[in-house]
């Protein structure tokens, strides 16, 4: 069963519909659902349709790279219109075959052309962009009636070379469309379409926590498994389902693969983030374009945050990261044969388990930002988000989860709590949120109305220091589709 994108499935069939040459860009990054989407808004039905060789492949590909894509176009041509050709010798040649099929008809049908991961094909000294440019341009100005669909995982390659190229592509492509990882309504239909209907949201929650809104991840659950039999099927075991996940998952960011994942590992052993200079110093790499590209691909794809804390004079940018599934692998997975059972208790102890608990549901609010305020009643209200800390002593800090700034004078000072259960405010708590408080006053000296508020899994008890938040937020808010 297809679960969710509705938006995103009218755009396509209303472009199919259309009649007119169109280019469609669909990025996201790996494992997001954009072929998914692609077969199903146009039901399988292509007149061409081509994949690149993976980098990945083709370093275990013997010959010429360019020659190892060109083979594969052959193929793709003799699999759909059932004609044996010689391996074309350039991308040139490749295109100009194509464009004879295509104008066969004189442009009497509606065709679908479809290449997937067309970055893989942009190999070194391969004039494949040139070349794709000449056969867009030719296809465009024709009476073709044709739509075309690229896709690919690396979002920075997409824009800067089809989306905002200034050559042979510019100002062609007629609609992009950026997925973006399933939010937790879209993941809870997914899971109940997999038969996990008794999957409680907590749990559903957790799901989340480890693997993201990843459609690919989430379809690895088994309806005849436990929760945590699943988790443990998926990452352990003699044959875990997401096996070598994690040493791929960089692999469509080509010859900055290993500095994209060198900089996750890094951040993933930081709370706040770290800055540029910061985490140009843990790479031991000198600034530079490749060490931008790999920000930029990382942010582009979702694996990283780059924001600004609350109230800092210097304005100088941070970096987060908030993939889920790549917090749990480097946290709870790599180096293990089993996932430790503490994991799943809600505790409140300072052990390890529990302190990715609390960052993962950071990072699961934070992507759950329009849903918070719409359970706050301000969605109509324009906001800016932030964390803000501050540096007491050199091992401790004062930290605010998240810092809402309303546009009408107000602050919300969120704090989030992961519990299994209601939760309450103990006199020691109650003690560091008054603490916490008077620390931001005093920095930010913000000339505004502030709201105590919490983001937690359940409720808020009432119990002596319960109106030490004034707001409460609990999972169920999460769930609601955003903008309702």
């Amino acid at each position: 069963m297809f679960v969710g994108r509705k938006k995103e499935l009218t755009k396509l069939r209303n472009r199919f519909r259309s009649k007119e040459n169109e280019l469609i860009v669909v990025d996201g990054r790996l494992r997001v659902g954009k072929t998914t989407l692609i077969e199903e808004a146009f039901d399988r039905e292509f007149f061409f349709r081509h994949l690149g060789v993976s980098p990945k492949r083709m370093l275990e590909t013997k010959g010429r790279k360019l020659n190892v894509q060109l083979r594969a176009f052959a193929l793709s041509f003799r699999l759909y219109f059932g004609q044996t050709i010689k391996t074309p010798t350039s991308w040139l040649e490749a295109f100009a075959l194509l464009i004879e099929k295509i104008r066969a008809d004189g442009g009497k049908t509606r065709k679908v052309i479809f290449f997937d991961e067309i970055p893989w094909m942009d190999t070194p000294r391969s004039l494949f962009l040139e070349s794709f440019g000449w056969f867009i341009n030719n296809i465009m100005e024709s009476d073709a009636n044709v739509l075309i669909v690229v896709a690919g995982s690396s979002t920075s390659w997409m824009i800067d070379n089809i989306v905002a190229d200034s050559g042979g592509l510019y100002d062609r492509a007629t609609l992009r469309l950026h997925l973006q990882p399933f939010q937790l309504f879209e993941a809870e239909s997914l899971l109940r379409s997999c038969g996990m209907g008794n999957l409680p949201r907590l749990r559903i929650a957790a799901a989340y926590m480890c693997l993201g809104g990843i459609p690919f991840y989430l379809k690895q659950f088994d309806a005849d498994m436990s929760f945590a039999e699943n988790i443990d099927a998926i990452f352990f075991g003699k044959s875990p389902k997401l096996e070598g996940e994690f040493a791929s998952l960089f692999s469509s960011m080509f010859d900055a693969s290993s500095l994209c994942e060198s900089i996750v590992r890094v951040l993933s052993t930081s709370e706040q983030g770290m800055t540029r200079e910061e985490l140009l110093f843990a790479v031991a790499l000198k600034d530079g374009d490749r060490f931008s590209k790999a920000l930029r691909a990382l942010e582009f794809g979702s694996f990283v945050l780059r924001y600004t804390p609350y109230g800092q004079k210097k304005n100088i940018p941070y970096y987060k990261l908030i993939d889920p599934y790549c917090l749990f692998y480097l946290r709870e997975v790599e180096g293990r044969v089993s996932l430790n059972g503490n994991v799943w208790e809600d505790e409140v102890s300072m052990g390890e388990e529990n302190e990715w608990k609390g960052r993962a549901f950071e990072n699961l609010v934070f992507v759950h930002l329009d849903q918070v305020k719409a359970a706050l009643g301000i969605s109509g209200i324009e906001t800016m988000q932030f964390s803000w800390f501050i540096a007491e002593e050199k091992s401790k800090k004062t930290q605010v989860d998240l810092v809402i700034e309303r546009k009408d004078g107000i602050i919300n000072l969120c704090e989030m709590k992961y519990r299994s259960g209601i939760f309450s405010v103990s006199y020691d708590y109650h003690c560091v949120l008054e603490k916490r408080k008077a620390i931001f006053a005093k920095e930010t000296k913000p000339d505004v109305q502030v709201v105590p508020t919490l983001i937690t899994t359940i409720g808020l008890s009432r119990g002596e220091y319960a109106d030490d938040f004034r707001k409460a937020v609990t999972l169920d808010a999460l769930f609601a589709p955003a903008g309702i």
